[in-house]
């Protein structure tokens, strides 16, 4: 199974750490996955740490184009069968990104 995380958080709260640990485990038990980060957020570097794979993204803002294509890419090249949008900013984004890497 290919699983491929997206958050944008910039803090490492609540939700960055649930993302985290649900990679860790995930990891355990074999699941090949990728998380999609937020450039120069705190959940970037922690999971560095943990020598789990990611690529960062600016994210901007729910309507930020360049993150959507960027996003786009990672989907084609990593062509994950579970996309998983951690968080609200995302949501959108990661929508319009699978169905565009499926579709067009």
């Amino acid at each position: 199974m290919r699983v491929l995380h997206v958050d944008s958080g910039l803090t490492f709260r609540g939700g960055q750490q649930q993302v985290l640990h649900l990679a860790l485990g995930l990891r355990e038990a074999g699941v090949e996955q990728e998380l999609v980060l937020r450039r120069g957020g705190e959940l970037e570097s922690r999971v560095a740490e943990a020598n789990v794979r990611w690529t960062a993204l600016p994210f901007w803002s729910e309507g930020d184009l360049a993150s959507a294509l960027k996003l786009r890419a990672a989907i084609l090249r990593f062509q994950p069968q579970i996309l998983h949008a951690h968080d609200a900013r995302t949501l959108g984004l990661a929508s319009l990104s699978w169905a565009c890497g499926l579709r067009c």
